[in-house]
């Protein structure tokens, strides 16, 4: 490959990554409440929960792409006889979407700090997708 063939491939480079760093960059977001949701402070991240019913705790984790009003068919008969509480993963729904932070073991983290905040014992969780992925591979 000549001089100037590496020179423009080396300026595409350039160019593609400083796109990709504008283009994350404006991906990024701060936590906030949404549907029907409230903010809880872990020692994780600020995440978008909404706790609802009475009994013994059950905790909802949406898959990829997806956020806390996936379960909007499912918790409404759970809730008449346990405590479901519904978690935004972070980047998903209203829980902060940072530039990093993504892996399952910080997403997992996260779910233990809100069963933590909400002084839930011993829990059930369903999870779909990603939402009930146990490990990294």
């Amino acid at each position: 490959m000549s001089r100037r063939a590496l020179g423009i491939a080396a300026a595409a480079v350039a160019v593609a990554l400083v796109a990709n760093a504008f283009l994350v960059d404006g991906l990024t977001r701060a936590a906030a409440p949404r549907d029907g949701g409230r903010l809880v402070d872990t020692t994780v991240a600020q995440a978008n929960v909404r706790i609802e019913g009475q009994g013994p705790p059950v905790v909802v984790i949406h898959g990829i792409s997806a956020a806390l009003d996936w379960w909007d068919g499912i918790v409404p008969p759970l809730a008449a006889r346990h405590r479901v509480i519904r978690i935004d993963l972070i980047g998903h729904g209203g829980t902060a979407a940072p530039v990093a932070g993504y892996e399952i073991p910080r997403q997992a983290a996260l779910v233990a700090s809100v069963i933590d905040a909400a002084r839930a014992d011993r829990v059930a969780v369903i999870g779909h997708s990603m939402g009930g992925r146990s490990r990294s591979p």
